[in-house]
């Protein structure tokens, strides 16, 4: 009977060995999931910082290029307008038209 008391006795001294192992395992598992959930939470904020940087900047100049692109053909029409007796109003042939006009020198 001694025998079975000595070897219940060892069993139990592994039982608790293994109980302590779990726990220990628990815990190194659980600072893992830990980790990772604060790695993919840094990933997050930075993805939603680059994202929201990037689509200011997107916007920025699709709005630019997009007021381009209104004048483009007007732009394109003053440029087919190019010839005799047509007067493209810029900010450099506005005084000599006005003064063409004024004088009635101009070749019309």
């Amino acid at each position: 009977m001694v025998d079975y008391e000595s070897q219940a006795q060892a069993v139990v001294v592994i039982i608790i060995r293994l109980r302590q192992e779990k726990q220990e395992a628990h815990a190194q598992a659980q600072l893992g999931v830990d980790r990772i959930r604060h790695i993919m939470s840094a990933w997050r904020d930075q993805a939603r910082t680059s994202i929201n940087e990037c689509s200011e900047k997107v916007w920025k100049e699709w709005s630019q290029q997009a007021a381009e692109l209104q004048t483009l053909p007007i732009d394109t029409e003053n440029r087919k307008k190019a010839g005799d007796k047509f007067y493209k109003m810029d900010e450099e042939s506005i005084v000599t038209i006005r003064e063409e006009l004024k004088y009635g020198t101009s070749s019309l």
